[in-house]
């Protein structure tokens, strides 16, 4: 989960997707709808996120 954090950090593009969705920026977890759009940005499909 370090690596993903890391990771999105260093992508402006995705970041700047996650900031218009995210309202609470100190959470510790991702929203479904933040989920997607990571999962999106790394070309990861549901199934083989849900094999993980």
């Amino acid at each position: 989960m370090q690596l993903l954090r890391k990771e999105i950090k260093l992508s402006p593009e995705l970041n700047s997707k996650l900031d218009e969705l995210t309202r609470n920026k100190r959470a510790h977890y991702y929203t479904h709808k933040e989920l997607e759009i990571i999962l999106e940005h790394f070309c990861i499909c549901q199934e083989e996120f849900e094999g993980l």
